[in-house]
């Protein structure tokens, strides 16, 4: 096999919107819809057994005495793999953390000792894929797999596991938007200064300004806090103060790989960048922006926002949960969210997201039954939507999917914002709401504002609250994915980080005062010293996607 890589609040119109999108979906994952007539959850007989191995979870409990939670090997999840499907699952070994279970998958391999099939991260994967271990699942996984599964996953998720036309395993749906940075403001200090939400950037700093010259959070207003938050991608950590949202109103993206003339590019040596720059370095000139702000750490910033000291910021859309529920709580601050303005009116740029690769399913080339891992995960997924707390919660509050064999399960692509435009729906107009597990999310939701104890349940999950204006901006296709969903290539494995990093301190010197030519000459300096090399790498696997 050849390789080419190392390594709301307008119900109706939403609805519809949803539905393009939904047949968009559709076509973009056509190379993937079965062209077979398997039967997903057919039991075999007789029974068969899938090898596999796991990393022991420290939250993970056990009772001898209770059948659900026995054991690794006894609960309610072998249960059902044996009754539901006829397989049983044999652990080759059980890790008991992630470091060790490093050690025994490089045994392993090395060895050539490996299970049917596991959940595995990239540098296992990578080590697996170098070997040439991995079963294509192209066509398995869209002959087996049930449209439940399908539905949970994007084009990119397919992306990340694609190598030369052939899949790799098969992906996984993984939490994701729901960490995407959006602009937040004080409303009660809006009408303070008497001034409207903004439309663009200029607005923002226009409020930021009227906010510290009024003092309104004290003589030390901050006008809009930044922390050294550049990590943008996938670490996607709540945080307030964040860069991102701010860049993104240019068109402009931190650590990406956006798509330009048919090829992959950088996103941060783009010319929106440094316009996002030059804008940022009068900011900081003028003092709208905290001078300290590139020695400010995400949580010292959480320390300015939830003491009031700073009424229009970024921030990290579920941080509601956090500095912001503690505003709200302690200074009945009014809070209102908004998607990050654009630099010029009118526009509606998409924004970068929190999107994360993380995990993938390997599947074993030597696995006598391949079909046999996505059966399994068909299970899982049958289960959840046909009983979230068989699915979800267990005895003593244990969350029963840490023992499914196929792996621990995040959001689906877009559950947490549709999930929360069914809720807030729910709360406007009665409807009920279907799905079991936004049914008991729901509860949860209505039990916390009925007791009136913290305010995030409505700033998150209410009918203006910040999934809801995730949603919209979703249906709207405005947050964007990373199109590189690859393994590291061999030059970014090795330069990656020191280049990545040379680039966000020229970005923090230019903000602080230094010439902008002091970004162009880290711009060309990542392009000489490897930059350019893992362009080619990068586009090598782009190309790669549509063999």
């Amino acid at each position: 096999m050849k390789k080419t890589i190392i390594s709301m609040m307008v119900l109706f119109p939403v609805l519809l919107l949803f539905a393009a999108c939904g047949a968009k979906t559709q076509a973009d994952n056509a190379a993937y819809v079965s062209k077979g007539k398997a039967d997903p959850l057919a039991k075999y007989s007789p029974e068969i057994t899938m090898t596999s191995v796991r990393t022991m979870s420290p939250t993970d409990k056990f009772d001898k005495n209770d059948p659900d939670q026995e054991s690794y090997e006894k609960n309610r999840w072998m249960r059902v793999y044996k009754e539901d499907l006829g397989i049983n699952i044999k652990w080759n070994w059980i890790a008991p953390d992630e470091d060790s279970a490093l050690a025994r998958w490089n045994t392993s391999i090395a060895a050539n000792d490996i299970p049917d099939f596991a959940y595995v991260g990239n540098n296992v994967y990578k080590q697996l894929y170098d070997a040439d271990l991995i079963a294509d699942m192209k066509q398995i996984f869209a002959d087996y797999a049930t449209d439940e599964l399908k539905a949970t996953l994007l084009p990119s998720d397919y992306d990340m596991l694609t190598f030369d036309g052939q899949m790799l395993g098969f992906p996984a749906g993984r939490k994701q938007f729901a960490g995407t940075t959006m602009l937040f403001v004080r409303q009660d200090w809006l009408e303070k200064v008497g001034l409207q939400l903004p439309e663009t950037i200029d607005d923002v700093v226009k409020i930021a300004k009227a906010f510290k010259d009024a003092k309104l959070g004290g003589s030390d207003t901050i006008g809009i806090i930044f922390s050294n938050n550049l990590t943008g991608g996938s670490n996607f950590g709540a945080a307030d103060g964040k860069w991102d949202g701010f860049v993104n109103g240019f068109g402009g993206y931190l650590n990406y790989w956006v798509q330009k003339g048919g090829a992959l590019e950088y996103s941060y040596i783009q010319p929106e960048v440094r316009e996002a720059l030059v804008y940022a370095q009068k900011l900081y000139k003028d003092g709208i922006i905290n001078l300290d702000f590139a020695s400010l750490t995400p949580a010292q910033a959480r320390e300015y926002v939830a003491s009031g000291k700073c009424g229009i910021f970024y921030s990290t859309a579920w941080n509601v949960t956090q500095s912001m529920n503690t505003l709200v709580k302690d200074q009945k601050a009014r809070m209102v969210n908004l998607m990050s303005p654009p630099a010029k009116a009118g526009q509606k740029l998409p924004v970068q997201t929190n999107y994360n690769g993380g995990m993938r399913t390997f599947v074993s080339r030597k696995s006598k039954n391949p079909e046999a891992a996505v059966k399994l995960a068909n299970i899982s997924y049958a289960y959840k939507f046909k009983d979230w707390h068989y699915y979800m919660i267990g005895n003593n509050d244990e969350a029963w999917y840490k023992y499914l064999a196929w792996g621990d399960f995040f959001a689906p692509a877009e559950d947490d914002l549709k999930k929360s435009f069914a809720m807030a729906e729910a709360e406007l107009t009665g409807k009920p709401i279907e799905d079991p597990s936004w049914a008991g999310e729901y509860n949860m939701f209505k039990t916390a504002v009925a007791g009136q104890t913290d305010p995030w349940p409505t700033m998150l999950y209410g009918p203006k609250g910040d999934y809801t204006t995730l949603y919209n901006a979703y249906l709207e296709n405005r947050l964007l994915v990373d199109v590189f969903q690859g393994l590291p290539t061999n030059t970014l494995e090795l330069k990656g980080n020191v280049l990545r990093t040379a680039l966000e301190a020229a970005f923090f010197e230019v903000v602080m005062g230094a010439d902008i030519s002091t970004w162009d000459r880290a711009v060309e300096a990542w392009k000489r010293d490897g930059g350019t090399q893992i362009s080619s790498e990068v586009n090598e696997w782009y190309k790669g996607l549509s063999k």
